[in-house]
């Protein structure tokens, strides 16, 4: 059985290692409501854009000082497989989902927006 972290998650999600992602998912989706999957998200996208921001701008070690939230594996070399612009489109791909199920459409938004990030290291993730 799969054991149930938010922070393993998050790992294989920004390492995109999407079988181990989803076995994760699985055990905590549930857990909570979609509105705080929503915000769990949305923070770690942030997190990681400014990580790579504070990277690029101020060096690896600086950006470290201020990495919240964010797994070992993506704050010691993960993060070089993406741009900023990933993250914030990502974020906006994620906040049109919420906005649609506050609006009353189904709530697949969530599984969609996995696939679309988890489309696998050699093909960045594209969400125009």
């Amino acid at each position: 059985m799969v054991e149930q972290s938010l922070f393993t998650m998050a790992q294989y999600f920004l390492a995109q290692q999407p079988t181990l992602f989803f076995q994760q998912w699985k055990q905590c989706s549930d857990t909570y409501p979609h509105e705080f999957w929503v915000a769990y998200w949305s923070e770690l996208l942030w997190q990681a854009a400014l990580f790579i921001m504070r990277a690029k701008s101020q060096g690896h070690v600086e950006a470290k000082k201020a990495a919240f939230r964010l797994p070992f594996s993506f704050i010691n070399k993960d993060w070089q497989l993406y741009s900023a612009d990933t993250f914030i489109a990502a974020h906006g791909f994620l906040y049109e989902c919420d906005y649609g199920l506050k609006h009353g459409e189904h709530s697949f938004g969530l599984e969609l927006f996995f696939h679309k990030f988890l489309s696998g290291p050699s093909r960045p993730p594209s969400f125009s």
